[in-house]
């Protein structure tokens, strides 16, 4: 069918443009395919993987005008793109060193909790959100945190963001591991989501446009870091460069969505788990006792009051019962029980007037 496109999909249906025209058509699903049920037959819907022109030569390199081409657009963009890179990285930079951000207020939070011995912290990251994991990474440890990895996915932070505010923390031991993703330099250097006007990575851009002009050493760039003197013991650094068996990403902005990526990260994540039945939890927190008021008053009292035992009341000769010495004058105190007193039945007149009847014989 020429001319098709997908409008909308729902579990039953699907809404196509064909040849400029919204039809509906009745859709089947056999294991992970969807079909459509068509005059013309079944068609299978499957999703279109992003172009990023990777593997594919480069028809401006290839006429020597992409490195001018590159150079152009990095000057053109700089003016205008440097004060809205420098609000973005500041937003990021304030997540963890204001405390009244939110991450800080749920930190403290966690922190307060009776299962905090519990918890462990994985920080994940991607791109711009490394300057965000950075700093909030430091103010955890600081307020006591432990933090059992640090995964970064082609991070767009500063090499003296993570020398200065991460790799302190790996060498005292706050921050256990450490993991980075990023594209090989040749691939940073070709990559083509920005084409045609722009033909290397979102991170070269950064780098050579919006950090104050000039080239600025950015970490997730294979280039600097491999060349950078970060001081953090080795064996709690893992490097992987992609396209690679730990990552098949060959874009910037393809680490989130590659499942070889995804899955290297969830590995990580296992190694050496620890058992959370090995964790000792802390006492429960007591609850500071209140006074209970009103009705919950009444009730509290009279259950922590043992049972009274009743005692028969003294009565005299004559019956008016005698108040125990102990009693205190005008104190109420509850008497015998006895039988209420059975008001007679009233009697029948007929056979009320027969005994008076009998007597007046015999006294005749």
């Amino acid at each position: 069918m020429a001319g098709l496109g997908a409008v909308s999909v729902a579990s039953d249906h699907v809404v196509l443009l064909v040849d400029g025209v919204r039809r509906t058509f009745s859709v089947h699903i056999v294991g992970d395919e969807i079909y459509v049920d068509t005059p013309h037959g079944s068609l299978a819907l499957r999703e279109q993987p992003r172009l990023t022109g990777a593997g594919l030569p480069d028809p401006l390199a290839q006429l020597g005008v992409r490195k001018f081409l590159n150079t152009r657009t990095e000057r053109l963009v700089s003016r205008p793109g440097m004060p809205i890179w420098e609000e973005t990285r500041g937003n990021a930079m304030a997540v963890g060193q204001r405390e009244q951000s939110g991450a800080r207020k749920l930190m403290a939070l966690l922190r307060a909790s009776p299962l905090f011995p519990r918890l462990r912290v994985h920080l994940i990251s991607h791109s711009a959100g490394a300057i965000a994991q950075i700093y909030l990474a430091e103010a955890m440890v600081e307020a006591g945190w432990k933090i059992d990895s640090v995964i970064s996915m082609a991070p767009a932070a500063r090499i003296s963001d993570f020398a200065d505010h991460l790799s302190p923390h790996l060498q005292s031991g706050g921050v256990k591991r450490y993991l980075q993703f990023h594209l090989t330099d040749d691939r940073e250097s070709t990559d083509r989501e920005f084409e045609p006007l722009y033909g290397r990575s979102l991170l070269f851009l950064v780098s050579e446009a919006f950090e104050g002009g000039a080239a600025r050493p950015m970490l997730g760039m294979q280039r600097y870091f491999a060349q950078s003197r970060v001081v953090a013991p080795p064996a709690q650094i893992d490097i992987y460069t992609a396209p690679g068996e730990q990552s098949q990403s060959v874009s910037h902005s393809e680490f989130p969505r590659d499942p070889a990526t995804l899955n290297t990260v969830i590995g990580y994540i296992k190694q050496a788990a620890p058992s959370v039945s090995a964790v000792a939890m802390p006492p429960a927190r007591q609850r500071a006792s209140r006074p209970p008021s009103g009705r919950r008053r009444s009730v509290a009292r009279a259950l922590q009051k043992p049972a009274r035992q009743n005692r028969p009341v003294k009565r005299p000769p004559g019956g008016a019962a005698l108040l125990p010495a102990s009693v205190p004058p005008g104190r109420r105190v509850a008497a015998e029980h006895r039988p209420a007193a059975q008001t007679p039945k009233p009697r029948d007149p007929r056979t009320a007037a027969a005994p008076t009847a009998r007597r007046d014989r015999r006294a005749r």
